[in-house]
């Protein structure tokens, strides 16, 4: 009985391995595998619908360079007869199809042509250069250095006066063909309508790079004044709040009355001193925030000047030159010598509100 069971052990092992392969095989045929289920049948994407171009391409900016051609806005794609075409140019650009899918899975030639329409508006969005050259892959350039380099030498144009070259070889595909690439730009034909787009594409880009420069200096020159102005703005506004709290000129004094005393003419002349320091300290520290982009001019009137420093500066001293010197005409005056004092006071209030925003600039 034992020899028996010995026997028979060997093929009880079998059929427990060979009923396992089959209950295996019966779960991954029940559960297809994640990659399977990616994937839409063959019948959706032989016979997928028409895309619609001109949702991604009504906000192009690009430029968009097919063969030897550029395609002028609006750029209008249409699929036909397993064709893709640019208004009305023919794009046989190479694109990854089966990037990530199984090799047996060919797309029809109108879906690929599809796809390649929707990878060029998708790029043409934002302000890219993409090239398209036939049998190669689809070249898109977002640097706008590259850019600049590359329509440059496409347009037979200078060196731009801001723009630094820089090769973009290495911002290329990996596949191109180098030898089509430099007889492509060899012998690229600028039309003039290229040529003054490519004008207005790159003046634009030197204003931006013009304004990036701009920006970067005024944050510096900011950041550098900021220790000395906070140094003048403190000790002036501790001198300015000792002044005001010893010398409060008489509130009860009429229009008319007159105090030419040494002591009441010495604290309106000291005022006024205040007053045009304080005034040179807001004008400056105004002009230097602003232009760091660490403020924004509230005042109407100022609003419209402070684009333009020097007018600024003009209305700013000729209105505080104006009210200075007519408070020093009427010095003699009690209302005239209350006037110092309340323009003082409102100035040294508006030096300290400078000196706790100059600490949120340099933080």
């Amino acid at each position: 009985m034992h020899w028996q069971s010995m026997r028979l052990l060997p093929r009880a092992v079998a059929a427990g391995l060979l009923g396992s392969l089959v209950l295996l095989a019966a779960t991954l045929r029940a559960q297809p595998t994640e990659r399977g289920r990616n994937w839409p049948p063959l019948d959706s994407i032989w016979n997928a619908p028409e895309p619609n171009f001109d949702d991604s391409l009504q906000y192009a900016r690009g430029i968009l360079l097919v063969d030897g051609h550029y395609v002028p806005l609006p750029i209008k794609m249409r699929v036909e007869s397993g064709q893709l075409f640019a208004n009305d140019l023919p794009v046989t650009s190479k694109f990854d199809q089966l990037a990530g899918r199984p090799r047996f899975r060919q797309l029809a030639p109108s879906q690929v042509a599809r796809n390649l329409g929707m990878h060029l508006a998708e790029q043409l969005g934002p302000s890219q250069v993409v090239v398209a050259i036939a049998h190669q892959p689809v070249v898109v350039l977002t640097s706008p250095h590259h850019q600049g380099e590359l329509l440059r030498k496409l347009a037979r144009l200078g060196a731009g006066p801001t723009v630094h070259p820089v090769s973009f070889d290495n911002k290329l595909p990996p596949d191109l063909d180098r030898a089509v690439w430099d007889r492509w730009m060899a012998d690229f034909s600028p039309s003039p309508e290229f040529v003054s787009r490519v004008t207005e594409y790159l003046n634009e880009f030197d204003r931006a790079e013009r304004d990036g420069q701009a920006a970067i200096a005024a944050a510096r020159r900011l950041r550098d004044f900021s220790y000395p102005l906070s140094l003048v703005g403190m000790i002036s506004a501790v001198l300015g709040f000792g002044h005001l709290l010893l010398h409060r000129p008489p509130v009860r004094a009429k229009s008319l009355d007159i105090d030419a005393g040494p002591l009441a003419l010495r604290v309106l002349n000291y005022s006024l001193l205040l007053v045009v320091l304080y005034s040179a300290l807001d004008l400056t520290w105004s002009i230097l925030a602003y232009q760091a982009g660490e403020m924004l001019e509230m005042n109407p009137l100022g609003s419209h000047l402070i684009d333009d420093p020097l007018r600024l500066i003009a209305f700013k001293a000729g209105a505080t030159g104006v009210s200075v010197g007519l408070l020093f005409y009427l010095r003699k005056y009690c209302k005239a010598q209350l006037a110092a004092w309340w323009i003082c006071l409102i100035l040294t209030l508006l030096t300290a509100r400078w000196l706790m925003m100059n600490s949120m600039f340099v933080a």
